[in-house]
């Protein structure tokens, strides 16, 4: 499993995946796991999800139940790049074509049905989607950045195998 304090939606982790329920996906992640199937915390005859931190949730949580579905986003790594930010232009400056901001290499395309991001790999409170969105909330300079996607996935619960099985058109399929 892979544990952060906080933010690691921006904290792209040496994993190249990481795993967490849709719905607990926000700005602030504090826990991930390497497959959705960690997510399970046995509970009684049956299993429960984590909470968003991982751990044994509220009393009140229902077992999950044969068949249920709950989608997953996964979380890729897409290696680093570096930004630079650039002065602005003094007033007396000619600024035709100038840029406030350059990425080397350009920041990857998204896979199928994904959403890229990039964040400052020491400064994860610092991303974005794209390098002009983070470079407006750097001073100029030069900074690496790492690159990962998000795309939700759907998993069925077998409550017999106790794990949760990725969906694909809907036959069973590894994760």
């Amino acid at each position: 499993m892979t544990d952060a304090p906080d933010m690691q939606a921006a904290v792209p982790g040496p994993a190249a995946e990481a795993w967490i329920p849709t719905d607990y996906s926000d700005e602030i992640i504090y826990h991930t796991t390497d497959h959705p199937s960690e997510w399970l915390i046995p509970r009684g005859s049956g299993h429960v999800l984590g909470d968003e931190h991982g751990e044994e949730p509220h009393d009140d949580v229902p077992l999950l139940k044969d068949g249920d579905i709950i989608s997953f986003d996964r979380r890729t790594q897409h290696g680093t790049g570096t930004l630079t930010v650039h002065h602005l232009p003094d007033e007396d400056e000619d600024d035709s074509g100038w840029s406030r901001w350059t990425i080397d290499p350009p920041m990857p395309a998204a896979p199928s049905g994904a959403d890229m991001h990039l964040c400052l790999a020491d400064d994860p409170e610092i991303y974005g989607v794209e390098p002009g969105e983070v470079a407006d909330e750097l001073d100029p300079g030069t900074y690496t950045v790492r690159f990962y996607a998000w795309v939700s996935v759907p998993f069925r619960y077998d409550a017999k195998a106790g794990e949760l099985v990725r969906l694909v058109a809907g036959k069973r399929a590894p994760a």
